[in-house]
């Protein structure tokens, strides 16, 4: 958060903004947090203007499902949800992502598991963000777990620094949940992990390589912000 410079945006007067259609399209980054200007978004937007972003980690819908408008949610359960099955043609998935700028894919390993572990809160000792970061950069692998939610920013974390995740129960996750999340791939690491570590060891240069090629283009802030603009434009509002 907070990487990009603000650049000089017109803040001036948004009320007539919104009226005149200023804005090509309205996003509410966080629909249960902030619906500023709602009503008048709606008088003066089409459908296909406004998006709505539900990044909770509870799997409840807005009530602001039933307006006009694309629906984000990131904890995305379909059986369970009666309001995604009733607005089913306008709800996506989106889940978190990595800071592009960011990536560190390259660095050599020396050791086999980071030293924090989701599992033992003893290990969460890092105050800051550069140690965390590098103690992922030098390990092979790192434990991950779903949390309050099955998305979580430690996933991208792990990847985003060139380690790859164990995640135990990654195989239950929802399939409209971290659907962009290499999911095959990783069951595939946590199986082999578990049954047949040389062969994972013998492989692990190509397996990450897959990884990384996978996380690069769908789990970056960028590879998410082409995949948000994409589903705008191909919403097809009722």
């Amino acid at each position: 958060t907070r990487l990009l410079e603000d650049g000089n945006v017109d803040r001036d007067d948004i009320h007539k903004k919104i009226r005149n259609h200023y804005f090509d399209l309205v996003v509410y980054g966080n629909v249960w947090r902030s619906l500023e200007y709602h009503d008048l978004v709606l008088q003066s937007y089409e459908h296909a203007e406004i998006a709505y972003i539900d990044g909770e980690d509870n799997t409840k819908m807005h009530p602001v499902i039933a307006q006009k408008g694309m629906y984000f949610k990131r904890e995305l359960i379909f059986e369970n949800n009666q309001e995604f099955q009733e607005h089913l043609w306008k709800v996506c998935p989106i889940s978190f992502a990595f800071p592009t700028m960011k990536i560190m894919h390259d660095t050599p390993k020396e050791q086999k598991l980071a030293f924090i572990d989701p599992r033992n809160k003893s290990t969460y000792v890092y105050d800051s963000e550069t140690p965390y970061y590098q103690d992922y950069q030098r390990s092979r692998y790192a434990w991950t777990l779903a949390k309050a939610g099955w998305d979580c920013a430690r996933h991208y974390e792990i990847m985003g620094n060139g380690c790859v995740p164990i995640f135990p129960g990654l195989e239950h996750c929802p399939r409209f949940t971290m659907m962009k999340f290499p999911k095959a791939l990783l069951i595939k690491v946590l199986f082999f992990y578990a049954n047949d570590p040389k062969w994972l060891d013998a492989n692990y240069e190509e397996l990450k390589s897959d990884l990384m090629d996978h996380f690069v283009k769908f789990n970056t802030t960028k590879g998410m912000a082409e995949s948000f603009m994409k589903d705008i434009k191909g919403f097809q509002p009722r």
